[in-house]
């Protein structure tokens, strides 16, 4: 794949415009979490959100460079569409939603990070959550009423990772960090509901918020990637731990962590402490 093809959200280092490859903008209909203004769409689709509230945008780069990761969510603290989106009537298509994340404590909760439904949660329904502290969810209710649900482990505290949801055909899948971890085979069939609208960070009727954890380069896709695991390669290795890597601790005690130096000179402003520990933390996180 060509890393340097280039489409989408122009970000900035050093005041100089910076676009992103399109195999991390193409297809998608929607791209959160990744600059300061928190509610822009940064996919070609322009389906911006509302803040309600005010979560916090932290930027894990030098402050010329406009690229890190959401958090702060609460029940009166997250991102939603103002009304119903087209882009997200996937029908019986293909689709995927997608998101770095790392849980900062335990929790026992449900947490929402993307619920796209009615204001009274009634019709068809796709959720991506941490389902009662236990597991990451991928929940579906279609127009009939079916109802499919799979659900996998959770990554561990302190280790940005990515979990990817996708529903392709009949199957639905869950990923984590490029390998698939859970799938089975459903009845789904409309997941289109004209009332829906996209919630970041909470369930549509304000609980059950995403306050355990971060989350950045939130996807959400028609189609299904048919190699998964390369596009997560594709992505780590061109942010090379720009954002999800910086500052991590890693669960190998031999890894060393990121840190941003005044003199970068990567792209969006962060090099690893040395060429090898840079090697060794991108295996680590799955590449």
């Amino acid at each position: 794949m060509n890393l340097n093809e280039e489409i989408g959200v122009t970000l900035k280092k050093n005041g100089i415009p910076t676009r992103l490859p399109a195999f991390i903008t193409g297809d998608l209909v929607g791209f959160y979490g990744v600059t300061p203004d928190v509610t822009t769409d940064c996919s070609s689709s322009l389906n911006s959100l509302e803040q309600i509230g005010e979560v916090t945008f932290t930027n894990n780069v030098k402050e010329n460079c406009n690229l890190g990761y959401i958090g702060g969510f609460s029940t009166t603290k997250f991102l939603r569409s103002a009304g119903h989106l087209e882009d997200l009537d996937f029908g019986t298509e293909s689709f995927e939603l997608s998101g770095f994340f790392r849980r900062n404590v335990n929790t026992t909760s449900t947490e929402q990070l993307i619920d796209i439904a009615s204001n009274d949660g009634t019709g068809a329904r796709i959720v991506g959550q941490i389902f009662n502290g236990t597991s990451i969810r991928f929940w579906l209710r279609d127009s009939t009423g079916t109802i499919e649900e799979i659900a996998a482990d959770l990554p561990p505290l302190n280790v940005w990772g990515q979990g990817t949801f996708v529903k392709r055909g009949q199957r639905i899948e869950i990923w984590m960090n490029g390998v698939n971890v859970a799938s089975k085979t459903t009845t789904l069939q409309n997941m289109t509901n004209l009332a829906s609208r996209l919630s970041i960070g909470v369930k549509y009727d304000n609980t059950f918020a995403w306050t355990s954890s971060d989350a950045t380069l939130i996807k959400i896709k028609k189609g299904a990637n048919t190699d998964i695991q390369e596009e997560y390669n594709d992505l780590v290795q061109y942010f090379n731990g720009k954002v999800f890597l910086v500052g991590a601790s890693f669960s190998d005690p031999h890894s060393k962590k990121f840190k941003a130096l005044e003199d970068s000179t990567s792209d969006m402003g962060f090099i690893a402490e040395s060429k090898n520990n840079m090697q060794f933390a991108l295996n680590i996180t799955g590449v």
